[in-house]
């Protein structure tokens, strides 16, 4: 069986060894399907933003519309553990109808949380989270089974469900992502940089308000991109999802 946690630790002085590990949340129930796990962490005002998948079956995949089970949602909690205050349904689930989130961040400049999900056969998002929105999975989507077969009711919206900001077909695969607020790039500043897993690279987005207005690539294809990161210096860190290369940007 598995299940999707946020581990908290205290990390040693010189950066070698964590202690007093203590798990603040586990995705209930646990699945017997080992995909989809979602597994972002993110911290902003207090509170932890943990991204959960819908393990990927048949049956399993329905639990990211039931806000009992913590399938398939971005939840909020305290760094102690447990729902916070204001959560909309009373318990830990911030968003629901989630089915594959590999990547979340806060935008800088108003401190909304975004993420990139994995759809189907087509159909990856980018997402603002709003709490209490349903965004649709399993009854809404962009794209197709892997079989060719509708999902859901074979729209992409629907009445009640929040439609993504941006979404991509065929997929990006996205990984991890970050908002540019460094002055390495300066052309580059508030737009998103994301990890593309395939066909692989560096994805650009370049935003106006909440609306993507242009899209660019680097090393298109020529390796699998795991995650994105600004340094304090402003320098873009990308990491190769195939050997663990750590890899830094420049300008030509």
């Amino acid at each position: 069986m598995s299940a999707t946690a946020a581990t908290r630790a205290v990390l040693s002085a010189d950066g070698t060894a964590l202690t007093e590990l203590r798990d603040v949340f586990v995705q209930d129930p646990p699945s017997p399907n080992a995909m989809h796990f979602g597994s972002r962490v993110v911290p902003h005002g207090g509170v932890l933003y943990v991204t959960t998948g819908e393990h990927f079956s048949t049956r399993e995949r329905q639990f990211a519309q039931d806000v009992d089970k913590t399938y398939g949602k971005v939840i909020r909690i305290s760094p102690e553990g447990g729902a916070t205050a204001g959560n909309p349904f009373g318990n830990e689930v911030w968003s629901l109808g989630h089915r594959n989130v590999q990547g979340a961040a806060i935008r800088p400049d108003d401190g909304s949380l975004w993420t990139l999900e994995h759809g189907p056969a087509g159909g990856d998002e980018l997402n603002k989270i709003t709490g209490g929105a349903n965004y649709g999975w399993p009854l809404v989507s962009y794209g197709v089974n892997y079989s060719g077969a509708v999902v859901g009711s074979g729209k992409a919206q629907a009445k009640g469900m929040t439609a993504p900001r941006y979404y991509w077909d065929p997929v990006i695969a996205p990984g991890g992502f970050a908002f540019y607020d460094g002055d390495k790039f300066p052309a580059w500043r508030g737009d998103i940089l994301a990890a593309s897993l395939n066909p692989g690279g560096l994805v650009r987005l370049v935003l106006e308000g909440d609306n993507v207005i242009g899209e660019e690539r680097f090393l298109n294809g020529e390796m699998r991109v795991r995650d994105v990161e600004i340094d304090r210096e402003g320098r873009v860190l990308i990491l190769d999802n195939t050997d663990g290369r750590l890899l830094r940007l420049t300008q030509k």
